[in-house]
């Protein structure tokens, strides 16, 4: 199999131009996920020029032993710092790169106390590199979109009256680890007026007929995430609901069209906005309209107003338009859509109509 590992950290090496005596240093789950496929909570990678070396605990000894042909490792018998330090006196490491975002104040201090290394943060921006999807995190991301939507299919069956926003959570919750590795967030169900909060959370609100329902959720697979997000009508819809779910719908369309390689991610916001303003709506849309996806759930690029950065080739986006009502009702609808070799394929075979029970 092709090494995907190796040539990822390639990647990042050429990235930070790493010469004699420098390292990138990283303690954060995800990142060590990408780079090495060490899946743990104990993780902490260095990456020099020539050499990468994992440094966990023994109740990985098993799970190490995979990646012998990305990095070696070394079982922390003391503490990190320790081990660190010992590690840059054998391979004269000078200076460690760290992203500041990434690593907090209390472990930067304690890695500093024992070593005469320099810490020192990046000014490079790195974060493309984590967002980067080759033929292996595609195939994940892929798989965890397949598993989503077959979850959200067998949750359908367990929407009927009388049952409360919990107890709807709960079976979701259930059919997730289930089928998945995981849940990539906590999920959101959320009924009647409920809906018009973006991020709500559950209560014993029961549903009843002619109430819209959302379902927001996402899965793991071997790391890598899919955010999913549905409106489903328990009753018969109003014109004015369907009035307003075909216009996010709509601009979920656009904003799908309008993406591409190499574009301003503040543009693809933009038209979002600005369709939204043909209806005087814009201001009941109160976040961003989208993200990159991988082993970040909120990975790069952000599509937002305030966005400065601009779309890549190779990553997967989640397009989540939406228009919130208070004391009302709200509607969101999510696509997960990969950019692959300049090529846009929608990965969710569920339609964004509405659903209506």
């Amino acid at each position: 199999m092709k090494n995907y590992f190796s040539n990822r950290i390639s990647l990042l090496r050429d990235k930070l131009s790493l010469q004699n005596g420098e390292a990138f240093f990283t303690s954060t789950r995800e990142d060590v996920l990408y780079l090495t496929n060490f899946n743990s909570t104990n993780s902490n990678l260095i990456i020099t020029k020539n050499l990468a070396r994992i440094f966990t605990d023994r109740r990985y000894s098993q799970q190490v032993k995979d990646i012998v042909q990305v990095a070696d490792y070394e079982f922390i018998e003391k503490n990190l710092q320790t081990s660190l330090k010992n590690f840059c006196n054998e391979f004269k490491i000078h200076t460690i790169y760290f992203e500041p975002s990434k690593l907090n104040a209390g472990k930067l201090f304690e890695l500093r106390k024992e070593s005469k290394i320099k810490f020192k943060p990046l000014k490079k921006f790195i974060a493309d590199i984590f967002a980067y999807q080759d033929e292996f995190s595609i195939i994940q991301t892929k798989k965890a979109v397949r598993i989503t939507e077959k979850i959200f299919n067998d949750l359908l069956k367990e929407i009927k009256e009388g049952i409360s926003e919990r107890e709807l959570k709960a079976q979701l919750k259930y059919l997730i680890t289930k089928l998945s590795d995981g849940e990539t967030f906590d999920p959101i169900v959320l009924f009647g007026k409920n809906t018009s909060f973006p991020h709500g959370m559950s209560s014993n609100l029961k549903l009843k007929k002619n109430l819209p329902v959302l379902i927001d959720f996402g899965v793991n697979i071997r790391g890598y995430n899919s955010d999913f997000t549905r409106m489903i009508y328990f009753g018969n819809p109003p014109v004015e609901f369907i009035k307003h779910y075909n216009i996010v719908k709509d601009a979920l369309h656009i904003a799908i069209e309008k993406i591409e390689v190499n574009k301003k991610a503040k543009e693809i916001a933009e038209s979002v906005i600005n369709y939204f303003s043909k209806f005087g709506l814009e201001k009941y849309f109160t976040h961003s309209l989208g993200h990159g996806l991988g082993v970040y759930l909120h990975n790069f690029p952000s599509l937002s107003m305030n966005s400065k950065q601009t779309i890549p080739d190779n990553v997967v986006l989640a397009i989540e338009p939406a228009l919130y009502f208070e004391n009302k009702f709200g509607i969101r609808i999510e696509q997960n859509i990969l950019l692959y070799q300049n090529k846009k394929i929608i990965l969710n075979k569920i339609k964004d109509e509405l659903i209506v029970i």
